[in-house]
Order: structure tokens, then C-alpha cells, then sequence
């Protein structure tokens, strides 16, 4: 069998899609961001495995490469396959979906502050939580901005795009799960705790 291709930035040097370099702690499920180089996002995860008392991975840069070139736009790097990555028409479906649900819906179409803000803690840890697509597809964030009547959240810096279904959660996390696409609440790859899984006998 043929070696497995290195994952890796065809420019060295070139800061990721959205201006940041970013990883998830897989053992402590803590999320870091940097917009100054790749080196300080390996820092801060190896003082997050110190202070908890854990062992860093000896190839942690790679592994910090991978996870940016698994979660961003397809043709930043070299070594990835683009099919199980979203693209920027997926992530367009949800809030073309939304917006025309939206025209038709009555104030009730969204949650209260306080649910958008359990919603959006809940969404932060989720490993489906991709940081790095959202900001790459040309202005889309700006545009679910104003499906939700630019309401915003504490934890908006932390939501990306769900995995799971391709949308903006920063826009998400203030729909009510009525409107949400059916197929959406029931797909069976939802985490046991997410807040948009439909619940027996719920609409």
C-alpha cells in the first residue's frame, strides 16, 4: 500500500482562511485561537496539557496542522481530501433555508436571550463545532448576522459551523427548533447532548 499522503500548508508561512490559527484539545475539549502565529497556538496547548497534568502528543504541531486543514476551505493544504469537509454552498443551505422560513414566520421564530446563550455554551464544546469554515466563505457570517436581527451571544467568538448539518451556529443557536430542517434534529450522528436533537414525541 502507498504511504499516507502528509497533511500540510502548501505555504508554510500563510495564515489559515479567517486570519487565525486554531485547535481543539481532544483530552480537555478546550478550544485555542491565535492570530499571531501557528508556535503560539502550540504554546498555549502545551501549558493547557501541563496545567492539566497530561503528556503532549510528540508530532502536537502536526496534529495542530491537521486539525486546521481538516476545518477549513478545501485548497489551503496539501494531503487532505476535500469530501468529508464542508464547502461554502453547504453552509449556505441552512441560511437560504432560514431566511426563507424567516419571511413567513411570526415573531415567535426566535428563542429567548437567555435559552440563545445555554444553547451557544452547549454548541462551544461540541467537537462538531468547526471554527475555521464560517470565516473563509466570503461575508456569510454577516449574512446569517441578519437572519437573527444581528443578536449576538457571549460566546459567538467561540461558534463556527456545525459539522453536522452545515450551518452557522451563531445564527442557529437563536432559531426555534420548530423551524429548524427536520432532518437536521434527527440525524443520528447529533451528539447525545445537543440541544437541536429532536426529543420523543416534541415537534
Amino acid at each position: 500500500m502507498p504511504p499516507e499522503p502528509v497533511i500540510r500548508f502548501k505555504v508554510s508561512n500563510q495564515v489559515p482562511p479567517g486570519g487565525e490559527w486554531f485547535y481543539r484539545v481532544p483530552e480537555t475539549k478546550v478550544y485555542f485561537r491565535s492570530k499571531s502565529s501557528l508556535g503560539d497556538v502550540e504554546n498555549l496547548v502545551r501549558r493547557n496539557y501541563k496545567d492539566n497534568k497530561l503528556e503532549p502528543p510528540d508530532d502536537l504541531r502536526q496534529k495542530i496542522v491537521e486539525f486546521i486543514c481538516r476545518n477549513v476551505a478545501a485548497g489551503f493544504c496539501d494531503g487532505v481530501s476535500g469530501s468529508d469537509r464542508l464547502t461554502f454552498f453547504q453552509v449556505l443551505r441552512f441560511t437560504e433555508l432560514a431566511f426563507k422560513r424567516l419571511r413567513n414566520a411570526d415573531a415567535s421564530f426566535l428563542v429567548t436571550q437567555e435559552e440563545a446563550e445555554r444553547r451557544a455554551d452547549i454548541c462551544r464544546e461540541c467537537p462538531e463545532n468547526l471554527l475555521g469554515i464560517c470565516s473563509s466563505c466570503n461575508g456569510l457570517k454577516q449574512l446569517a448576522s441578519r437572519l437573527i436581527a444581528r443578536r449576538k451571544t457571549r460566546l459567538d467568538h467561540y461558534l463556527g459551523v456545525c459539522k453536522i448539518c452545515g450551518c452557522v451556529l451563531d445564527a442557529k443557536i437563536h432559531v426555534r427548533a420548530e423551524h429548524l430542517n427536520e432532518k437536521d434534529r434527527t440525524d443520528p450522528k447529533l451528539p447525545e447532548g445537543c440541544w437541536a436533537r429532536k426529543k420523543e414525541g416534541s415537534a
